[in-house]
């Protein structure tokens, strides 16, 4: 997910056998989380948020719960690429 750029290609999926409504949950989930990071401070110096890992290449795990309900098998690898930033302001990123 690139900040700022709504017209970049997002994977057709995130992960290998999530369904169609688990995909969509947590693409929105994603956009959430950019747009939080867009609302930062420190936001002019981001000029990148990149989902990374098995769910950035497609291949990402589910956990299906007895229920029937699904959720993420692993963490969300993201990578946050800034420019000039000093250390202490990229600690309230972090």
């Amino acid at each position: 997910m690139i900040i700022d750029t709504p017209s970049s290609p997002s994977p057709t999926r995130y992960t290998v056998d999530g369904s169609a409504g688990f995909e969509q949950w947590l693409s929105q989930s994603l956009e959430q989380l950019g747009a939080a990071v867009a609302a930062l401070p420190v936001c002019r110096q981001i000029f990148a948020v990149i989902l990374g890992g098995s769910y950035g290449r497609g291949e990402g795990g589910i956990f299906h719960a007895p229920d029937g309900r699904e959720a993420l098998y692993n963490d969300l690898d993201l990578f946050v690429l800034v420019h000039g930033i000093e250390r202490r302001e990229r600690r309230r990123v972090d």
